[in-house]
């Protein structure tokens, strides 16, 4: 009786580990006295050389041309970085998520856009815009989210955005190059910069937050950013 009540009991208990490791995670409130963290990306120093890639399969030129543009790095004016994706990290209570519809199109033999992010339970919708065979394989490190083979211009698949991290995407069809990158989050607190580089996180909890910023290419820095009571706090950043 000793040996099978014990077996009971840890049972319950790792019953109650797991019931608590599943309520973990980001609670929706209402924000009082909210306030923003803004700033800029941008590249320190001159742009890398990007060498547009050469399509060698003349099968493929009626649809990706001889030569596809490298979109890796986009920078405008004053240095300004495209493509960075700016959140908090680890927040775990705040202003309610917005789930969303995005759309990941394959145009030229590009993934358009590059990089986006949505809120878990959005939905991703895939199009082929090119006559001829895309198959876009979309993996969060090891484990495969999708794997559409998608043979005809014109085509749509809708796929759920279930689980926070970022999807890498590329296509499995012999278009080495394309790439694109679907970043998830549990929570409302994120952004990609555009053509100007800058991003806005609004109606932020006051208090002290860990803020990342990620590109592809120059990794990821992180700061401690203090947010006052209906303040605005700045973060420029300077990816190298």
């Amino acid at each position: 009786m000793g040996t099978r009540l014990a077996r009971r009991m840890g049972a319950l208990i790792l019953l109650g580990s797991a019931a608590s490791l599943l309520l973990v995670g980001y609670t929706a409130e209402t924000v009082e006295g909210g306030g923003t963290i803004s700033g800029t990306v941008t590249l320190s120093g001159s742009p890398p050389r990007q060498a547009a890639h050469k399509v060698s399969d003349a099968t493929q030129r009626p649809a990706c041309g001889s030569s596809v543009d490298n979109d890796e790095v986009v920078v405008g004016s004053g240095g300004a970085l495209a493509n960075a994706v700016v959140w908090i990290d680890g927040i775990t209570h705040g202003a309610a998520t917005k789930r969303r519809n995005i759309t990941l199109d394959q145009r030229g033999c590009r993934f358009h856009p590059r990089v986006q992010a949505a809120a878990q339970g959005s939905r991703l919708t895939v199009v082929s815009s090119d006559a001829t065979l895309h198959n876009a394989h979309g993996r969060q490190g090891k484990r495969t989210v999708f794997n559409l083979a998608m043979p005809s211009k014109g085509m749509r698949v809708n796929r759920p955005l279930n689980r926070p991290g970022p999807v890498e995407i590329v296509c499995d069809a012999g278009h080495t190059w394309m790439h694109a990158w679907v970043h998830v989050f549990d929570h409302p607190y994120f952004a990609v910069t555009g053509a100007n580089g800058r991003f806005r996180l609004p109606d932020v909890p006051p208090g002290r937050h860990t803020v990342k910023v990620w590109h592809e290419r120059f990794g990821t820095q992180t700061r401690q950013i203090q947010v006052s009571a209906g303040g605005t706090a700045t973060w420029d950043v300077a990816l190298r």
